[in-house]
């Protein structure tokens, strides 16, 4: 993987992230290294954090997903 791709793979993790209304309002910061994804802030609720893990899996070039994410305390 190009430093290229993986810019392209952050930049496609992000806006999916965005387009979902559950996730917009997290605060995540998204890196990819050699097509391997780190998920790193806060999450509202576990269900968020394990939907923000997936959405991630399931984009295209992305070989792993670091989930670095914590859990919003309430």
């Amino acid at each position: 993987y190009a430093a290229a791709g993986d810019a392209e793979i952050t930049t496609k993790v992000k806006s999916q992230l965005d387009a979902d209304t559950e996730l917009k309002s997290a605060d995540l910061a998204v890196t990819t290294e050699d097509g391997v994804v780190t998920l790193k802030g806060v999450a509202p609720t576990a269900v968020v954090r394990v939907k923000a893990v997936e959405i991630a899996k399931s984009t295209e070039g992305v070989a792993k997903v670091v989930n670095k994410m914590t859990i919003a305390k309430k």
